[in-house]
């Protein structure tokens, strides 16, 4: 039933969707209304969407190079958005990279554009075998 101003609100149960942490979605949900005015039969319709995702925020490298030498810094961008794909500026972006059971982290700011650049040390890293470097975007 709507209030005396014509705005009818609704809630809308998302349990049965499951929507955890722990599971990844994105999806749509649509809301269609129809409205038919009494005494003169005249329609109203309208439709309106909103997105639903688990996404809070977006952590990408830019440009950066998949290679590196040992000794020589490595160089590379980070771009932090929202889950809209606005860019989050002045924003703290952890990057630890995990070398031989070690583990070495740098804290970058973005700057008003969400992108952060990064430099690191590459010399700890000589005959570590595998090289896991994993962002982490935890301040906004």
């Amino acid at each position: 039933m709507m209030n005396r101003h014509c705005c009818l609100a609704t809630v809308v149960d998302t349990e049965v969707y499951n929507l955890t942490l722990q599971n990844s979605y994105q999806f749509s949900l649509d809301a269609v209304a129809s409205l038919e005015e009494s005494g003169t039969g005249l329609e109203f319709n309208a439709t309106q969407s909103c997105r639903v995702t688990s996404s809070v925020t977006m952590l990408q490298f830019l440009d950066n190079n998949i290679y590196y030498l040992p000794g020589v810094p490595y160089h590379g961008r980070l771009k932090l958005s929202s889950a809209t794909g606005m860019p989050l500026k002045n924003a703290e972006v952890f990057f630890t990279v995990y070398h031989r059971s070690k583990m070495q982290t740098e804290t970058y700011l973005t700057d008003d554009t969400g992108v952060a650049s990064f430099t690191l040390d590459t010399s700890p890293w000589k005959d570590s075998g595998k090289v896991s470097p994993q962002p982490c975007q935890v301040d906004i």
